[in-house]
């Protein structure tokens, strides 16, 4: 088992913005991969091959409405970028769960392995 903590992971909504003819990553979103891929390295985390299973806990930051479905991309992309996950498709993140907390750290992503019996 892998737990990881990060800041709180921009909202998909956020994420990208539009110039001319694409789509590109939102000075927010970069700034966030920074961050993240700064904090994530520093906690040494051991990638994890094949099929996963991925927690993730958020600490609403403010008492505005969120969607926790939101968030869900920007980790997933993060993992997957940094090894920590081979892939974030359906062949490998079997089961994903959200949660939202009152308090602790922004954003804490716990990824375990799961065997191949359970995987199917």
């Amino acid at each position: 088992m892998t737990r990881i903590e990060l800041p709180m992971p921009p909202s998909v909504n956020v994420m990208y913005s539009n110039a001319r003819k694409s789509r590109i990553k939102s000075p927010a979103y970069r700034t966030w991969l920074q961050e993240a891929g700064l904090l994530l390295n520093t906690q040494h985390p051991k990638p994890i091959s094949g099929a996963v299973e991925v927690y993730i806990v958020l600490v609403a930051q403010s008492k505005h409405r969120q969607d926790a479905d939101n968030r869900v991309k920007a980790v997933l992309d993060l993992l997957t970028t940094h090894k920590i996950i081979e892939d974030d498709s359906s062949d490998y993140v079997k089961d994903l769960r959200v949660r939202w907390m009152d308090s602790g750290p922004a954003c804490v992503v716990t990824i375990s392995s799961i065997s191949k019996e359970n995987a199917a």
